[in-house]
């Protein structure tokens, strides 16, 4: 099996901020604006429901006071961790929220199915040394993960949309991203940012780019590189300035799935993990995994068409028989909902005590706050 090579360098971090940087007074505003594009996701009222990426400024110093006013709203709070992913890019102070779609999930799960069907049959056959380390590997989903910076002390936040971790690692070995936007090239920005920013511990980047409003799809891999500089020294100029990509179409811009079966994605069981057993023997843990083109494609397709296609045809819903009642669940005593107030009342109590025992001087108890207010409204 082969696949081409490309050594490129990664798209410039240090671009024109998307809106101009924020003053300080402008800043609440900011953190209010991306509250408010959240509540209006998840009421379900906003226009840009169709877009799945969405882009704001958002200085460093604002990013805290964006989670802390999150939490505050419990059912907000709820669906930002359940539906929500993002980046933070640090650097630039862009905070990109990515809003999945169902094409997106079922990919995304497909394809880690897939790599970890592979990597349960190394867990139960094979050299002992690789299934003990296959059984150590397992898949995470879209956990966050905070790679600080070299030097600037500033953290970046992802979230990706599946990764593999071993258990004795301080990363995942891999992490998987789709993109289903109009900037493919913000793969290549995070995988950059995945790769550097963990000094190489996450060594495996998938990407697979759903291109927006075409039928195309393209896979990316990124992978750190060693290189020689002019004066001798071995550099890890992914760091800085170079990655490596392998970048091929699997399915063109009719739909058309390349029918190759002999390349394709390729990883090896030592990807799963930058962990000293794994870097002190080069010829350890070199088991393949392997998926194909055509799988990819065929992946693809099928996402596509559980989600387009059948909103096409007449689906088949099951119809209960005649005379059949169909009962109302009884309601568990102490188990009642609590309503939106409810829930970001509780939120806020919890969030002044926690305060309260810090004892911050500067801190004023929501309680009382809102007790104020509503005795001048009753002046």
């Amino acid at each position: 099996m082969s696949s081409q090579l490309n050594i490129t360098p990664p798209e410039s971090l240090h671009e024109e901020p998307v809106t101009p940087p924020l003053t300080d007074e402008k800043k609440p505003s900011q953190v209010q604006s991306i509250v408010h594009f959240l509540n209006s996701q998840r009421m379900g009222s906003s226009r840009t429901t169709s877009n799945t990426q969405n882009i704001f400024h958002l200085a460093r110093e604002a990013l805290d006071e964006l989670f802390k006013t999150l939490q505050l709203n419990a059912p907000l709070w709820a669906y930002f961790q359940d539906k929500v992913r993002y980046d933070y890019f640090s650097q630039v102070e862009r905070f990109v929220l990515r809003m999945p779609s169902k094409v997106h999930e079922i990919c995304v799960l497909r394809l880690v199915g897939q790599i970890d069907s592979q990597l349960e049959h190394y867990r139960v056959s094979g050299d002992p040394r690789s299934q003990a380390f296959a059984k150590d590997v397992c898949s995470t989903g879209a956990v966050d993960l905070e790679l600080p910076p070299d030097g600037d002390g500033h953290i970046n936040k992802h979230t990706p949309d599946g990764s593999f971790w071993h258990l004795q690692a301080t990363w995942p070995g891999v992490v998987i991203e789709v993109a289903f936007s109009q900037s493919p090239k913000d793969l290549g920005r995070l995988a950059w940012e995945y790769i550097s920013d963990s000094d190489g511990g996450i060594q495996v980047v998938i990407g697979l780019d759903l291109a927006y409003n075409t039928k195309e799809a393209t896979l990316s891999v990124w992978r750190p590189v060693i290189m020689t500089g002019e004066d001798g020294v071995r550099d890890f100029d992914c760091v800085r300035t170079v990655y490596q990509t392998v970048k091929q179409e699997f399915v063109d811009s009719d739909g058309n799935v390349r029918a190759d079966e002999e390349q394709g994605l390729c990883l090896q069981l030592r990807d799963f993990a930058a962990i000293k057993a794994v870097l002190s023997d080069p010829n350890a843990f070199l088991e393949p995994i392997f998926i194909s083109y055509r799988a990819l494609g065929e992946m693809v397709l099928l996402a596509r068409q559980i989600v387009v296609d059948r909103q096409a045809i007449i689906l088949e819903r099951p119809v209960l028989e005649p005379g059949i009642r169909k009962r109302k669940r009884e309601p568990t005593p102490g188990a009642e909902f609590m309503s939106d107030d409810e829930a970001n009342w509780k939120a806020r109590e919890e969030w002044d005590d926690e305060r309260s025992e810090e004892k911050d001087p500067e801190y004023v108890d929501g309680r009382q706050r809102d007790g104020r207010q509503r005795a001048k409204q009753q002046v």
